[in-house]
């Protein structure tokens, strides 16, 4: 089996391919900061929903009637997960020439992007020493 057939790693990849790509539109937004009518774009979130559906989903069961149960309604049922963000449009401050580039924000989504490259980045790191730890070629 490849690296690539685990879905772990699908999805670190999947994710370190949309941040490289994120940096790239950010970087396109602070190069035309100055361009006239110029609007900032952003990359839309990946939505692993569909793909954490690839793998098998663990389901709760009650084996004991003692057991605690979970409230489907308030979490959306056992193995579910729910977007629960507020999510408000973004709004940008407009110059008088059309361009609505905030440095400040841009800047912001950069430092997100670089801390969130270097998390996926570690748990690869990790995951692949958990591997040669079981076959036994670990420093």
């Amino acid at each position: 089996m490849a690296n690539g057939d685990l879905p772990l790693y699908r999805m670190i990849s999947q994710r370190l391919g949309w941040l490289s790509q994120r940096q790239r539109v950010i970087a396109n937004n602070v190069a035309n900061a100055n361009t006239p009518d110029f609007k900032p774009f952003d990359l839309k979130p990946i939505d692993y929903r569909n793909t954490a559906r690839v793998v098998s989903k663990p389901r709760m069961t009650l084996t004991n009637g003692a057991h605690i149960t979970s409230s489907k309604a308030a979490h959306g049922g056992p193995g579910e997960f729910r977007d629960t963000e507020n999510r408000r449009p973004h709004t940008y401050d407009t110059t008088l020439d059309g361009n609505a580039v905030n440095l400040e924000h841009e800047l912001m989504k950069t430092s997100q992007t670089a801390t969130q490259y270097t998390l996926v980045t570690r748990l690869y790191r990790k995951h692949i020493g958990m591997f040669k730890e079981v076959i036994g070629k670990t420093r």
